[in-house]
């Protein structure tokens, strides 16, 4: 699938697509927020969790700069 494609799916999809074909990289908690990563083919899929509202948001992207929060996080080993 490409990001296009996965931006038009409804959000139930995107979630659902995203849960069950990505890969889990990593999670950053925040104040507010608990923002879950994953890897979708050839780009990356972030889910927010609003703490305060219960709420879910879901964002794409498939520029690699995005990473460089998420770097000191992500466990690479064998």
């Amino acid at each position: 699938m490409k990001i296009h494609d996965f931006t038009t799916l409804p959000f139930p999809q995107q979630l659902k697509h995203t849960q069950g074909q990505g890969t889990f990289l990593t999670v950053i908690r925040m104040s507010d927020h608990v923002v879950k990563l994953y890897a979708l083919g050839r780009f990356y899929v972030e889910i927010w969790y609003n703490t305060e509202s219960d709420s879910m948001d879901i964002t794409a992207f498939d520029n690699t700069e995005w990473l460089a929060a998420y770097i000191p996080n992500i466990d690479i080993a064998i």
